[in-house]
């Protein structure tokens, strides 16, 4: 089902239909750890990019051609995936245009782009939480440090952990041969077939929003409130107002109308771009046509 894929835009296939199907697999299951996963999966799929291709830019190619797709199906218009996706790619390209297509430019590459996995949630948890959370967090660590635990360091040693393995599946993906690591996609998509796609279309939408970046910094905000004294009423209100923007933000994406935005690409010379996202779809339908 693979081999009629045009060489050029299998990796942003392949990368957009992982993205997709089994993310939404495992983002409707509430797997742990699920956007970290996928984050050195994709710095794998731009490192074996990076040795297969000569193109400089291909990595931010590839990962806006694989956030499109996964933002054109229904089950996973939300915007926060999309720009993940991108930024890892933008992130992991300025290791490779420092250092060149090497494995110092692509362990660099690797290395930053694996910090957005932890740059983007705090972002936005900060800009809808605002001083609230910082209180909370200081307040738990102070909880915590009775029995010489620091949060701070935790969280630290978390963002190092990745680091490692991002360099790790930098250097296993130098490693792999292009003739296994073919061999490789064309097993793992056809191993989709298996997963339950079409039940989750309409699961993941509704659950979007109820993981751990939106219930523990909610609980950390009105802790925050709470060791500082402030009026809870009005803190709570400024909490409930930036939650419901940001929810209104996610959701509005439904009525953007994805597909002639993609039409229209597809007309003005971008099928770098429209292309890969017309083979995933269609790869996708097929998939959902089986079960």
């Amino acid at each position: 089902m693979f081999d009629k894929v045009p060489l050029h835009h299998r990796l942003a296939v392949y990368l957009g239909c992982i993205e997709a199907v089994l993310g939404s697999f495992f983002h409707a299951f509430r797997l742990p750890l699920t956007g970290y996963v996928l984050s050195l999966h994709q710095i794998f799929c731009l490192n074996r990019a990076t040795l297969e291709t000569d193109n400089a830019l291909n990595p931010i190619k590839i990962s806006l051609a694989a956030g499109l797709l996964k933002l054109s199906l229904p089950s996973t218009k939300t915007l926060t995936p999309f720009v993940a996706i991108l930024m890892q790619g933008i992130l992991f390209n300025i290791g490779t245009l420092l250092f060149g297509n090497t494995i110092i430019g692509c362990c660099v590459g690797s290395t930053i782009s694996s910090l957005w996995g932890f740059i983007q949630p705090l972002l936005l948890i900060s800009l809808i939480m605002g001083k609230p959370i910082i209180n909370g967090l200081e307040a738990v660590n102070a909880f915590t440090e009775q029995w010489h635990i620091n949060i701070f360091s935790v969280l630290a040693c978390v963002v190092l952990l990745k680091m490692i393995f991002a360099i790790i599946v930098c250097f296993y993906a130098f490693k792999m041969s292009p003739k296994k690591w073919l061999t490789s996609q064309e097993r793992i998509l056809r191993s989709l077939q298996r997963v339950p796609f079409s039940s989750i279309r309409h699961k993941s939408n509704y659950l979007t929003f109820f993981n751990m970046w939106f219930i523990i910094p909610t609980i950390l905000s009105i802790v925050g409130i709470f060791v500082t004294n402030q009026n809870l009423i009005a803190g709570l209100k400024s909490i409930s107002l930036g939650l419901v923007l940001y929810v209104s933000i996610m959701l509005g994406l439904n009525f953007i109308p994805i597909h002639k935005i993609m039409d229209y690409l597809s007309k003005q010379n971008y099928r770098w771009l429209m292309e890969p996202c017309i083979y995933g779809l269609d790869l996708l339908k097929k998939i959902g046509e089986r079960k």
